[in-house]
């Protein structure tokens, strides 16, 4: 049997249940070949969209992550993923783009006064 290096990781995807103004959370799944050896690990990169690619985490064993560096809240981060077997890291994963946010808080009830012949509404 012939080994190769695996299979690119695919199906990358934000898992919003994470994602906040202080982390980052996604998901991913193994690409068509193993290369004819079981995956060891994950090495996942990112970027601060300036085309700056740094590896932020190796010897990841599941497919998912959390972030483990400090967000600049409001930025949005590009990830790549790779695999590796006993023969090497495969290519690069497509790109996932994740903007470090959370939905806004919902606003207080309205409150409302009658001024002169005027309604003024504050939340």
């Amino acid at each position: 049997m012939i080994l190769s290096v695996p299979s690119a990781p695919v199906s990358l995807q934000e898992n919003t249940t994470i994602t906040s103004i202080n982390a980052v959370g996604f998901t991913f799944s193994n690409g068509a070949s193993t290369g004819g050896s079981a995956i060891i690990d994950y090495r996942i990169w990112y970027d601060q969209s300036i085309n700056n690619w740094i590896v932020l985490d190796t010897n990841v064993t599941t497919l998912n992550y959390t972030t483990k560096v400090v967000l600049t809240i409001g930025a949005t981060y590009q990830f790549r993923v790779e695999a590796r077997n006993t023969v090497g890291f495969s290519s690069q994963s497509s790109i996932l783009t994740i903007l470090a946010a959370q939905v806004p808080d919902k606003p207080a009830a309205p409150i409302t006064i009658s001024l002169n012949s005027n309604v003024v509404i504050t939340w």
